[in-house]
C-alpha cells in the first residue's frame, strides 16, 4: 500500500518474512499495515489509542479500508501481472466464515490463507469446506502447547488434519519451545523469526537467528534426556526388585512397595498370561479414590 496521511498518522505497508523450515529460506512475505507519528513507529494498539474517540477510531478503520480498496480495484490485478507472479503468487488471508467470497477468489487464481486458527469462533467444519492453501495457528494455541500436554496432542492432530485437506501449516512462535511443540509445521512467521520492516531481513540473517535458537533448544533437550534416562533407570530397578520379590513368594502388596514408592506411579496390578487381572489394584499414596471421584467406578476392576 502506498503511504498516506490520516489524522496525524502516516500509514503504509511493512513486510514480514514467512520462512520455510524444510527449505531454510524465505518463501514469501506478509504485507502488514503500520503507522508512524512524527516519524516514530507506532504499534497497532498505539495507533488506535491515538484516536481518542470511537468515532475517530472508526474513521481510521474506514480510511484504511477505502484507501486500500480503491487501489486493489484499480491496480491489484494489473500489478500481479506486472510483477510476473500472477494471482497464484499471492495469498489472501480471509475470514473462515466467508465461504462464497473465498470461492470467487479461488476462481480468480488467488491462494487462500486462514489466520489465527484455533482461537475464538474457529470452526473446523468451515475450514474443511474452504479447503485453504495455508492455515496459520493462533499464537495462544502454541503458547498453551508449551505447558499443556492435552493441547500438545491436539496440536499435532490439527497439523495432520490440515495436511490431509491440502493446506500448509504456519506457526507464529513466541518462545524457543515452539520448535518442540510445532511438529509438522511447514512455515514459521512472527517477531521470533523476523520483525516487519520496509525491507525484510534477508535469509542469511534469519537462518543464523533460527539456528542459534535451535542450538539453544538442543542443549536444553540434551539435559532433559539425561534426566529422563535417569528416571527410567530408577523405575526399571524398582520393577526388577518387585518382580524378584514376587518370584520369591512375597505377597503382591509387599512386593510392589518399591514400585509404589516411585513418584510417577499411580497404581500397580498383576495380569495373567492371557492379560486378565489377578487380584485388586494397589494404589500409590499419591493416588486416592477420594481425589478422583469421577473415576471411582473404574478404580478397581475386580
Amino acid at each position: 500500500m502506498k503511504r498516506f496521511e490520516h489524522a496525524g498518522l502516516t500509514l503504509g505497508s511493512h513486510f514480514q518474512p514467512i520462512y520455510s523450515l524444510a527449505h531454510r529460506r524465505t518463501v514469501g512475505v506478509e504485507a502488514l499495515l503500520r503507522a508512524e507519528q512524527n516519524q516514530l513507529p507506532l504499534s497497532p494498539a498505539e495507533a488506535f489509542y491515538a484516536m481518542v474517540s470511537p468515532e475517530r477510531r472508526h474513521g481510521l478503520d474506514l480510511a484504511v479500508t477505502c484507501h486500500g480498496a480503491g487501489q486493489l480495484h484499480s491496480r491489484g490485478r494489473p500489478a500481479t501481472r506486472q510483477c510476473g507472479t500472477g494471482s497464484a503468487g499471492h495469498v489472501l488471508e480471509v475470514d473462515e466464515a466467508l465461504i462464497e467470497g473465498v470461492n470467487l477468489l479461488k476462481k480468480a487464481g488467488f491462494l487462500i490463507a486462514i489466520d489465527d486458527f484455533g482461537v475464538g469462533h474457529s470452526n473446523l467444519d468451515r475450514v474443511c469446506q474452504l479447503e485453504p492453501d495455508l492455515v496459520k495457528f493462533d499464537k495462544d494455541l502454541l503458547r498453551s502447547a508449551v505447558s499443556q500436554p492435552r493441547t500438545r496432542n491436539l496440536l499435532s492432530r490439527l497439523v495432520r488434519l490440515m495436511h490431509e485437506i491440502g493446506a500448509l501449516v504456519a506457526s507464529k512462535p513466541k518462545t524457543t519451545y515452539w520448535w518442540r511443540w510445532s511438529p509438522g509445521c511447514d512455515l514459521v512467521q512472527g517477531y521470533y523469526v523476523a520483525r516487519p520492516g520496509l525491507t525484510p531481513d534477508p535469509d542469511d540473517i534469519i537462518t543464523k537467528r533460527l539456528d542459534s535458537r535451535w542450538d539453544e533448544l538442543m542443549v536444553r533437550d540434551l539435559l532433559k534426556r539425561k534426566i529422563t534416562r535417569r528416571q527410567i533407570e530408577l523405575a526399571r530397578q524398582a520393577f526388577v526388585q518387585s518382580a524378584i520379590s514376587l518370584m520369591q513368594g512375597t505377597p503382591f502388596d509387599q512386593a510392589a512397595t518399591p514400585m509404589l514408592a516411585m513418584p510417577d506411579v499411580i497404581r500397580c496390578f498383576l495380569l495373567d498370561s492371557e492379560g486378565r487381572q489377578i487380584g485388586r489394584n494397589l494404589n500409590s499414596r499419591h493416588n486416592t479414590v477420594a481425589s478422583n471421584l469421577k473415576f471411582a467406578p473404574l478404580a478397581d476392576t475386580t
